[in-house]
């Protein structure tokens, strides 16, 4: 219970930290981050302990978007914050618990993911489809709270539901090769997926920065190269301004009784070519005695209420009081919009007059601080830019003169909105926002102008995150104008930012995240397919080990050995049996042909030697029986067995071969030997007596025995002829397998002797109903043999011909001559013929194919074994073809000789 306590905080505190992390992936501007590793660690923790873990999930999830608002004092307003993230926790946990049933449920689930099918199945239910719970639920309880437009719901469920997917991929495996590593299965697969999942993961995140930072540079590099154009802009409006003023000076010098007719033609030009100027007025100094005339005058010009003014200390208009001079708006233009400043005594106002007496004094245009217009309805702060007009056309030199010769000052009026808007462009005001500062003001004055949307001006950035960074954006730049020095401060809009955002980091981060979630598919896979393998090697190892010890404890029962030559190398090998047959130790010497050879009995070393050369040259099999002489003088009898093996069937490369001792089973074969040649010789002579009694009884009994007696007789007879038969046949075994058979070799006509023996046993084939046909393909054949020793393997196989044919049958005798010039003769049988599984034994000892007819036919299985060991003694062969159900045909060959060689006597 407190282990399951413990493991729920444990997943929560994960989660959570998980949850912060991936909120930390988020690219500026946005929230959305395109990975969420919180989602893979669900599904791992689901999987591995189960759907009761599910606390953890939901309290993990709540705490990673659950943020207490200090000013929210009531508990409904707790409770109002904590419903959000508390209905995005219940789609965390449902998309974890879906997660499980679906690879359960379709991905074969617990499985070691080590197959492409496995793997495929497990991230396609727990990534894809699975991942679509979460994004739904909580993108729709975000709109329903309010936090998403509809107009975002789709983008912001398919970010969501991207980011869990590529967090399921790739935080999934990492976190089951962790979880699961306890396990046999798992643990050697933790560092093959973990180290290329974080390594890929941390390239994907510092090349991810290295874009976000690079961008940040990029964006503020375009934005001040686009800024940077609008400064002079600026300045050359500013220009332009000052230029008309200076033309308006020079036509007044030109025409000192200039009209208004004349100004309002000349301003109107101006105010076609240059935009931003507000009005343009001709304000005379007019002295105090010179004040009633001035306003007659301009009374006698129609306006008729005209009056020099100033404003009084609640800013209403009054008839101006006494000065030294006046300094009133004669002439301007455009009237309708200003006429509000006609006659206003600008010299009324300290910031105007110490404006114009700056530009009396030096000659040169001066602007006034920022001021509000008389004319003025908005809130706009406007600029007066007096150009000082000197009487007669003088141009002072000295500042008395220039008092002296004062004749007034071409007034420019300015707003900075109207500035502003003249020097730049629409596209300007749309990505940019702008504010203008005299810094020859106070600080409480220095603001003159600001654009519609300078309050959405974005001076710089400090953005959170791992992709986050701190950004300046301000362009600053001070321009000097009539004697005032300005600050013109550029920000960049929300638009503009949004504009000029790269994708680039997008795209990295993404593409990264892919590439990573696809490197821990692979190495999961890569991983799972190397642990099979090793538990497959290590089963195959197992296995042989198992198999080696089988084979060496069925080597050390059978006393069987095997051995290898290199015919290339020479280099000669042989196993622990081997070495136990020889009697030595495995270490005290090297295994050399030379040593085999060693313990070879001195009497069959020149036999082997010879039958290995044989071995080599025909490349065919080696079975011998040799003596082996061991270093403490016993001896031992082995089977040697040996066949070449060649490389792709053509160069002989190795010789494999096996050492068996066979010393006890010659030794029981002597025995049996010896027993059976005991038996047989003991039985001989009682045989024959018992057997030429019965032939007496039956000659002198004749017809005076009833016929029962009579063919018990004749059973009698006959079952000592056969028992006779076999005694010999044992004998001759014998005889054989000691090597004292004795042969009478003599040349003789082979179609004559072969029709002798066939003659003879003509009694024998009607005793079975069949009839021998004898067929001479060559009119006189010479070969070497002994006629008693060749008429027994020829009835041998005359016998078995017979017995084993169908009554009526005919058994064909045949003498020829071989492609290789030696005398054949064969017997042909139309009977049942030789099984399949029989024929590999057929010249063995008491071989039988089925034991109980072969007794309904007679034989004791030893017949075929002699004629072969015969017809092998006259240096020929036996061979035998045969189809079941149609027949047999053996075939002695025999070497072919002259007539006149002599006979001789040969032992075998």
């Amino acid at each position: 219970m407190i282990l399951s306590i413990l493991r729920i905080f444990a997943i929560a505190i994960v989660y959570a930290a998980l949850g912060k992390f991936g909120l930390q992936l988020a690219i500026p501007p946005g929230y959305a981050t395109v990975i969420w590793p919180p989602s893979g660690i669900a599904v791992a923790v689901i999987l591995a302990y189960g759907h009761r873990v599910w606390p953890g999930i939901f309290i993990g999830s709540f705490l990673t978007n659950f943020s207490l608002d200090t000013e929210a004092g009531s508990l409904r307003d707790v409770l109002q914050t904590a419903a959000v993230p508390a209905g995005i926790a219940v789609g965390a946990v449902l998309q974890a618990v879906a997660s499980s049933v679906l690879v359960h449920k379709f991905a074969g689930y617990p499985n070691r993911l080590e197959t492409e099918k496995q793997a495929f199945s497990f991230f396609f239910w727990a990534g894809p489809v699975a991942c679509l719970i979460n994004s739904t639920i909580g993108t729709s309880i975000l709109y329903a709270a309010g936090k998403v437009s509809i107009t975002d719901y789709l983008t912001n469920l398919g970010t969501w539901w991207a980011g869990d997917t590529i967090g399921v991929f790739i935080f999934a495996p990492l976190s089951l090769v962790w979880i699961l590593g306890f396990s046999a299965d798992w643990k050697p697969r933790r560092m093959m997926v973990t180290v290329p999942i974080l390594v890929s993961f941390m390239l994907t995140v510092i090349l991810t920065v290295a874009g976000t930072n690079f961008d940040r540079e990029r964006l503020q590099l375009n934005f001040a190269r686009q800024a940077a154009s609008l400064p002079p802009a600026l300045e050359r409006t500013l220009e332009q301004h000052i230029n008309v003023l200076d033309s308006l000076a020079g036509l007044r010098v030109a025409s000192p009784d200039l009209d208004r007719q004349i100004f309002k033609a000349f301003s109107d030009r101006s105010f076609r070519s240059f935009e931003g100027i507000q009005a343009l007025s001709w304000n005379p100094v007019i002295y105090p005695q010179d004040l009633a005339e001035f306003e007659q005058q301009t009374r006698d010009e129609g306006f008729e209420e005209f009056a020099v003014v100033q404003r009084d200390a609640t800013g209403k208009l009054v008839p101006v009081s006494d000065r030294q001079d006046y300094i009133a708006v004669h002439f301007i233009e455009p009237y309708d919009i200003n006429k509000g400043a006609h006659g206003f005594d600008v010299g009324s106002n300290a910031t105007r007059r110490q404006a114009f007496e700056k530009a009396r004094d030096t000659g040169q245009p001066v602007a006034t601080s920022r001021i509000t217009l008389v004319q003025e309805r908005g809130e706009q702060f406007g600029v007066l830019v007096f150009m000082p007009v000197y009487k007669q056309g003088t141009a002072p030199e000295t500042i008395e003169e220039r008092r002296q010769y004062i004749d007034g000052y071409m007034v420019g009026v300015l707003r900075g909105d109207d500035i502003v808007n003249a020097a730049l462009d629409d596209i300007a005001r749309e990505q940019f926002t702008f504010r203008l500062f005299d810094d020859s003001a106070r600080p409480d004055e220095q603001f003159l102008f600001q654009s519609r949307r300078a309050d959405d001006g974005v001076g710089g950035l400090d953005e959170t995150g791992v992709f986050g960074g701190a950004t300046q954006f301000t362009v600053t730049t001070l321009i000097d104008f009539a004697g005032r020095h300005w600050r013109f401060e550029i920000n960049p809009t929300p638009e503009f930012l949004a504009q000029n955002r790269s994708a680039n980091s997008w795209i990295i981060l993404l593409g990264g995240v892919l590439i990573t979630g696809f490197i821990a598919s692979f190495f999961l896979l890569v991983s799972g397919r190397s642990e099979m393998l090793r538990a497959m090697v290590m089963e195959k190892t197992r296995s042989l080990s198992i198999s080696e010890h089988r084979l060496a404890q069925a080597q050390r029962i059978a006393s069987l050995g095997n051995w290898e030559l290199d015919i290339e190398t020479g280099v000669f090998w042989w196993s622990d049996e081997v070495n136990r047959i020889l009697n030595t130790k495995p270490d005290k010497a090297s295994k050399t042909v030379d040593l085999f050879l060693a313990f070879i009995h001195p009497d069959d070393r020149s036999l082997i030697s010879s039958e290995m050369t044989r071995l080599l040259n025909n490349r065919g099999a080696l079975n011998i029986d040799c003596r082996l002489l061991l270093s403490d003088g016993a001896e031992k009898v082995v089977q040697l067995q040996a066949e070449v093996a060649c490389e792709e069937g053509e160069r002989p490369t190795r010789v494999i071969g096996t050492l068996q001792d066979v010393s006890e089973r010659k030794k029981l074969d002597r025995m049996k030997d010896e027993f059976i040649s005991t038996v047989s010789h003991e039985l001989r002579t009682p045989l024959t007596s018992i057997q030429g009694s019965l032939g007496l009884l039956m000659a002198k009994a004749g017809a005076n025995v009833d016929e029962k007696s009579q063919k018990l007789l004749q059973l009698s007879y006959d079952n000592c002829q056969r028992l006779s038969r076999l005694v010999n046949d044992i004998l001759d075994i014998e005889k054989i397998a000691a090597g004292k058979m004795e042969y009478r070799l003599e040349t003789v006509e082979i179609c004559r002797l072969v029709s002798d023996v066939v003659e003879r046993q003509q009694s024998f084939a009607e005793k079975y109903g069949v009839e021998f046909e004898q067929q001479f393909d060559v009119p006189e054949v010479h070969v070497k043999l002994d006629q008693d020793r060749f008429n027994q393997a020829l009835v041998n196989l005359l016998s078995n011909a017979a017995k084993f044919s169908d009554e009526g049958d005919k058994v064909e005798i045949r003498v020829s001559l071989n492609s290789a010039g030696e005398a054949s003769i064969s017997v042909r049988d139309h009977g049942q013929g030789i099984p399949e599984a029989f024929r590999s034994k057929v010249f063995e000892k008491f071989a039988q194919a089925d034991g109980s007819e072969t007794r309904m036919k007679g034989g004791s299985g030893l017949g075929l074994n002699i004629t072969k060991k015969i017809i092998e003694a006259f240096n020929g062969t036996v061979e035998f073809e045969s189809e079941e159900g149609v027949g047999s045909i053996f075939t002695f060959t025999l070497p072919v000789c002259l007539p006149d060689e002599k006979a001789s006597v040969n032992n075998a």
